[in-house]
C-alpha cells in the first residue's frame, strides 16, 4: 500500500494571473518553488514540468519529498483571483515530463533563459585542464631536457633521476593521483549532471590548490643543490589555477542558473 501511495501521490499547485498577461504557478509544499505559464492552456503542463525538475533535484541531493498539504489547508491560503489545479507525481509521468522537458528546454534555449549545458561545458574544461596539468612538468630545473613532473621515476626519467632517491617524489606523486582522481571526479559529475557531486568536486579543488602550493615549497628542499636551482613551471602552475576556477566557477554558475529557471 506504501508503495501504490507514492506512485500516486499529488501536489498542488496555486496559479494567479501577472500584470503582463502570463500566469504565476507556485507550490506551497516546496518553498521558492514558482514559475510561468504563457496561457491557461498549457498551465497543467508547465506545472508538471515545474514539479518534475524539482523531485529530481531533491532525489540527487537524496531529500525525501515533502507531505502534501490537504485541499482544505491550501484554500484556507487562497487569494481572490487564484485557483488551484493537482500535479500527480507517477513513474509514468516522470518519463513523459523528460519529454516534455526536451521540448521546453529547446524553447528556453532559443529564447537564452536556459545555458545549463555551456555551464556544463566549463565544468569538462575545468576537468581537462586538470588532465593537461598532469602531463606538464612542475618544475624546470635549469638543466637542458631535464624537468620534474608528478610522476617523474615512476615511469623512468633518465640518468639524472638514478641519483636521487624515489623517497623525494612521493609528494609529488601524492598530489598528481589527487589531482588525477579531481580529474575524473568533476568530468564525471558535469556529465552525469549531479548536483551534489558538482558540490563535492567544487568543494575539493580548493584544498587540492593549496596542496599544489605547498607542494611547490616543500619539493624542492628534498633535492639538495638540485632544489636551489629549481622554479617554478608557469606553465603548468597557470593551467592548474585555470582548471580550479573553472570546476568552482562552473558549479556556482550552474546552480544560480537552476534556482532562476525555477524561479
Amino acid at each position: 500500500m506504501e508503495k501504490e501511495t507514492k506512485k500516486e501521490q499529488k501536489y498542488i499547485a496555486i496559479v494567479s494571473a501577472l500584470e503582463n498577461g502570463k500566469l504565476q504557478i507556485r507550490f506551497p509544499d516546496f518553498e521558492g518553488l514558482m514559475g510561468t505559464a504563457e496561457t491557461e492552456e498549457i498551465v497543467e503542463t508547465s506545472a508538471a514540468l515545474l514539479l518534475d525538475v524539482k523531485i529530481q533535484e531533491l532525489k540527487s541531493l537524496e531529500i525525501e519529498l515533502p507531505e502534501a498539504t490537504s485541499v482544505i489547508e491550501i484554500a484556507k491560503e487562497l487569494k481572490p483571483g487564484e485557483f488551484t489545479c493537482f500535479v500527480h507525481v507517477k513513474k509514468d509521468y516522470l518519463a513523459q515530463g523528460k519529454v516534455l522537458g526536451k521540448i521546453l528546454q529547446s524553447k528556453l534555449e532559443k529564447s537564452g533563459e536556459l545555458k545549463s549545458d555551456q555551464m556544463r561545458i566549463l565544468g569538462f574544461v575545468g576537468g581537462a585542464l586538470l588532465l593537461l596539468s598532469l602531463f606538464l612538468p612542475v618544475f624546470d630545473t635549469g638543466i637542458v631536457n631535464f624537468n620534474i613532473g608528478y610522476f617523474s621515476k615512476l615511469f623512468g626519467g633518465g640518468e639524472i633521476l638514478d641519483f636521487i632517491p624515489k623517497e623525494n617524489f612521493f609528494m609529488l606523486r601524492m598530489v598528481g593521483f589527487l589531482i588525477l582522481f579531481e580529474a575524473i571526479f568533476v568530468i564525471y559529475s558535469y556529465w552525469k549532471e549531479k548536483i551534489l557531486y558538482m558540490f563535492i568536486s567544487s568543494i575539493l579543488a580548493i584544498p587540492l590548490f593549496i596542496l599544489h602550493l605547498l607542494m611547490r615549497v616543500i619539493v624542492p628542499g628534498k633535492f639538495g643543490d638540485l632544489g636551489r636551482q629549481m622554479g617554478m613551471s608557469y606553465a603548468n602552475f597557470t593551467i592548474f589555477l585555470a582548471a580550479v576556477v573553472l570546476a568552482v566557477a562552473a558549479y556556482v554558475l550552474f546552480t544560480k542558473h537552476k534556482e532562476e529557471i525555477l524561479s
